[in-house]
């Protein structure tokens, strides 16, 4: 008498089971490689933007009103928090851009002090990248975005894009290297005491996105409870 090999699992308990296995294969890969990836930095846009592939989104200003930028206030996802003294932050329209007419500046004519803190908050992502725009002579390490203990410093001698009448767009950026993801920064300024002119704009946001294999892992786990159900409706009109 020939025996039927069983391939799914018999019970509802079995799936439970397959389905855990298939979840710490998705979120906990071989070697732990979630607990060892590294936050990179970038200077560089078109390296930030070759990482992120096609999950980096470009968020900017152009459809905030002009006018003060209050802490607190959101602009695509992300929250600006900031103590400045009396300065506020600015939506304004009067500066050159990387991409279109409006921009992030100040109240107080477009400046920001040594020691300025503008913190970041925003839902969890892989990357984040901006522009830093000035006409100063600014100096390597003046502006600094910080992801946890990974520092993206301002180099003097790279800036990104040349807007004409002597503003310069520097670019800086955090990104994981797998799909490690962070849900705050923080952009500083290091003046030696000084205070120098500037704007933000095109604030750059990379999403995780599921590895090939994770999504195999996926439906392998789809098909499993698929199978299962069908063959416990099909052993049960039988009886």
């Amino acid at each position: 008498m020939a025996h039927r090999v069983q391939l799914v699992p018999s019970s509802p308990w079995k799936v439970v089971r397959l389905l855990f296995a298939l979840s710490c294969a998705l979120f906990l890969p071989a070697g732990n490689h979630l607990l060892l990836a590294d936050l990179l930095p970038y200077s560089s846009r078109m390296a930030f933007d070759a990482a992120a592939g096609p999950s980096g989104t470009t968020i900017n200003f152009d459809s905030s009103p002009i006018g003060n930028f209050l802490s607190g206030s959101s602009v695509g996802g992300m929250t600006f928090t900031y103590n400045l003294g009396f300065v506020n932050l600015k939506v304004v329209n009067s500066l050159a851009t990387t991409s279109g007419s409006n921009s992030l500046g100040t109240d107080d004519q477009d400046l920001l002090a040594d020691g300025d803190v503008i913190d970041l908050s925003f839902a969890p992502r892989k990357g984040l990248g901006l522009y830093v725009i000035s006409s100063d002579d600014l100096i390597d390490g003046d502006v600094r975005l910080t992801v946890g203990s990974t520092v993206a410093s301002l180099v003097d001698l790279s800036p990104q894009v040349n807007l004409g009448g002597g503003r310069f767009a520097w670019f800086l950026g955090v990104q994981a290297d797998d799909n490690t993801t962070f849900t705050s920064a923080s952009l500083t300024t290091h003046g030696g005491g000084g205070a120098f002119n500037f704007n933000l704009d095109d604030f750059v946001s990379v999403t995780s996105v599921p590895e090939p294999s994770s999504l195999g892992l996926l439906v392998l786990a789809a098909i499993s409870c698929f199978r299962c159900r069908t063959r416990r409706a099909t052993f049960g009109s039988h009886h």
